[in-house]
């Protein structure tokens, strides 16, 4: 679970099974606002509102091929990875990245070409294989499934908890 800035807000990302997901989505805002105050307890503030809710199944789905004559894919346009630990985005920098250095190191007329292409891909493969494992393992070894990762998550949150100042009120989720 977690708390994103969002413009003037907040929005709240959560895994659940999917039984317990469509469950949530049918809650009337008063139900959800207060299940999701019991799981939070007072150590970010009180939550006053809540938005529209939506569902949406982790599917990991990744691009056979990444590149092709004059195209790179890169970002979620190669890979779409499941929503935790902002993997993500960071793994979208690392592409961004490593596509301007490869773009450097090639010669003005081999940029764009099956040589250039490869080694980008060949740079990519050992960074972008980790980051697709790591997000599917933990999800596959998620709280709903494993009682180990539930327990470390929730000491993480209590050592989180007991070093950050807490906030007064939560205006959504």
């Amino acid at each position: 679970m977690a708390l994103l800035p969002y413009l003037d807000g907040y929005e709240l990302v959560l895994t659940a099974a999917h039984e317990a997901a469509q469950e949530m989505l049918h809650w009337d805002d008063a139900t959800f606002l207060q299940r999701l105050q019991e799981h939070f307890g007072d150590r970010v503030g009180t939550f006053t509102g809540v938005g529209k809710r939506n569902c949406y199944p982790l599917r990991l789905k990744r691009a056979p091929d990444i590149t092709f004559p004059h195209t790179v894919l890169i970002g979620n346009a190669a890979q779409t990875l499941h929503p935790v630990a902002g993997q993500g985005f960071n793994m979208g920098i690392r592409d961004a990245w490593e596509l301007a250095q490869v773009i450097l190191d090639s010669a003005p007329d081999n940029i764009g070409s099956a040589a250039m292409c490869a080694a980008y891909r060949q740079s990519r493969r050992l960074d972008r294989n980790a980051g697709i494992r790591f997000t599917d393992g933990w999800c596959a070894c998620s709280p709903t499934t494993c009682r180990c990762w539930a327990t470390c998550a929730q000491q993480h949150s209590r050592c989180w908890t007991a070093s950050r100042p807490r906030k007064s009120s939560w205006r959504s989720a």
